[in-house]
């Protein structure tokens, strides 16, 4: 009787499986909530007090910046720089586990670009080989010295006693130098580019790429396509020949289509083995294997850089993949920003009809029309202001290149100790929409801001070209080719705005893919132009 009369009491105190598991799982997620909790105190409130002189790591929710980073890296920036209150100090974000120190001021990307003791460029391109095709075991060879005689041979101008004793991977630097900075071998690869440009722009090859050569109009073709199809090839045949299109008729495909997603391989993003990035890698770097392996006609007409650089890569001992390699990270390094410079050029001066017919009066001096062709050209280096001035201002909204270096020792920058192995990150973005240099509203396009104010040209917050070690040599070359397309676009055509796409809007910055130079235009805001030859 006594059992019968206290079951009920024990059914109530019973405690059964299930609730003893749903309690062990409670326990679980509050334990797990108070270590994220304690975690994040002590990460972002803690120990930014116990090391006052280390940067300040933006927070996150979830582990690191990886997907934000990914999604927009200047959007991220840009939190970064509102949640300290824009206080100019360097600050933290973490993505993939590797730390990433932020710079935004003019001043601290000068304190990096004038460091060659405790920052490292070099560290940074290890990973590049990789990502382009160099295998690992290989990459000890490009750091090793080239023989003495070989440097002496690629540099025949110099007395003996004063080559440096260079590396390969230094070596190719200055190669880069000894090409594309004002001198003899300058003048030679510029004709020889503008030359190209200038043949491509001739009203029988693009009737024939985009209409009928009897007519005298070509209507609705893309301003993408237009610049990317004469500018990559030009470039194309300026640095290999034309022999290289007897190889693959496609390079000029293939490498947009390979430019499109190189971030991936900058910023060692998967990608498949099935992907547009990875076949176009594949398609160029068969191209250049078969291009060293050719007679040497197939190299007839190749720019001295390159046919010194794979002499001296045959002298270290190289294999030919590795070298295809490496040839690809030239090609792209040539041509990952002007057939996107050139379309932001040219959308700003269509958009705008006045400044339009003002740039093909300045430039009028310089064309030949009974030749067709730039026949002074040192006068739109000298004597055209106002295109100067909307080339370096179309550069300065459009750049968002991400620049990076290693730290390989503890460096002082902004009052912040930075330390090894990370890495710093300058984006140039952050710098030439300084406020306080370009105004309010630095992303509005101004086509006379540097022709009135020349001095903004060597401003701290204007590095179109980087800076340091790496201060691109290849922006004489560069701003010529632009200068030069542009001007032979405004005097051979009239370029209007597709007639039959009426209400075309302005392209919008493609910000949301992480920038290597030049940003794109969103997907699906190409321009559509209408060509009509001059008389």
């Amino acid at each position: 009787m006594l059992k019968e009369a206290l079951h009920p009491l024990y059914e109530q105190l019973r405690i059964s499986p299930a609730s003893i598991a749903s309690s062990t799982a409670v326990k679980i997620v509050v334990c797990f909530i108070a270590s994220w909790l304690l975690w994040r105190i002590w990460a972002f409130t803690v120990h930014p007090l116990v090391r006052p002189n280390a940067p300040k790591e933006l927070p996150y929710w979830i582990p690191g910046h990886a997907t934000a980073f990914i999604a927009d890296a200047q959007a991220l920036i840009e939190r970064g720089k509102a949640y300290f209150n824009d206080n100019g100090e360097p600050f933290t974000i973490t993505c993939g586990g590797r730390k990433l120190y932020i710079l935004t001021t003019p001043e601290d990307v000068a304190e990096v670009y004038r460091n060659n003791a405790t920052l490292s460029w070099d560290a940074m391109l290890n990973e590049l080989f990789v990502g382009f095709g160099v295998r690992p075991s290989v990459i000890h060879k490009i750091w090793e010295k080239l023989p003495v005689d070989v440097l002496q041979k690629g540099r025949p101008e110099l007395d003996p006693a004063k080559v440096q004793h260079l590396s390969s991977a230094h070596s190719t630097l200055d190669l880069y130098k000894r090409q594309l900075l004002p001198g003899p071998r300058f003048e030679k690869i510029n004709e020889t580019l503008t030359g190209y440009i200038s043949s491509s722009l001739q009203w029988t090859p693009v009737s024939a790429t985009y209409g009928s050569s009897e007519k005298r109009r070509i209507e609705c073709i893309s301003l993408r396509d237009f610049c990317s199809n004469i500018l990559v090839d030009a470039i194309t045949r300026t640095l290999f020949g034309d022999g290289i299109y007897d190889i693959e008729p496609r390079m000029t495909q293939c490498i947009s289509d390979f430019n499109e997603d190189a971030w991936m391989l900058v910023f060692n993003y998967p990608q498949g083995k099935n992907s547009k990035l990875s076949k176009a890698r594949n398609q160029l770097l068969k191209a250049f294997v078969a291009y060293i392996r050719g007679p040497k006609e197939i190299r007839r007409g190749q720019a001295w850089l390159i046919q010194t650089t794979i002499e001296e890569q045959m002298a270290m001992d190289i294999n030919d993949e590795d070298r295809a390699a490496l040839l690809l990270m030239i090609y792209w390094a040539a041509n990952i920003n002007p057939y996107k410079l050139a379309f932001w050029m040219l959308s700003y001066i269509l958009f705008d009809p006045s400044l339009l017919a003002t740039l093909r009066t300045e430039t009028r001096p310089a064309y030949d029309p009974t030749t067709g062709t730039i026949a002074n050209p040192s006068h739109l280096l000298t004597a055209c202001p106002l295109l100067d001035s909307v080339y370096n201002e179309v550069l300065r909204i459009v750049n968002g290149a991400l620049s990076a270096r290693k730290i390989i020792a503890p460096t002082v920058i902004g009052g912040k100790t930075l330390t090894a192995p990370n890495t710093i990150l300058i984006a140039f973005r952050q710098l030439q929409y300084n406020r306080r240099i370009f105004g309010s509203d630095p992303a509005a396009f101004d086509s006379a801001r540097f022709l009135r104010e020349p001095s903004l040209r060597s401003s701290a917050s204007f590095r179109p070209f980087g800076g340091g070690v790496n201060y691109c040599p290849g922006r004489f070359l560069a701003r010529q080719e632009m200068l030069v397309f542009v001007a032979l676009v405004l005097q051979r055509f009239e370029v209007t705005l597709a007639a039959s796409r009426p209400g075309q809007v302005f392209p919008e910055l493609d910000t949301s893919t992480p920038a290597l130079g030049i940003n794109s235009a969103k997907a699906g805001m190409d321009l559509f132009i209408d060509l009509e030859e001059t008389a």
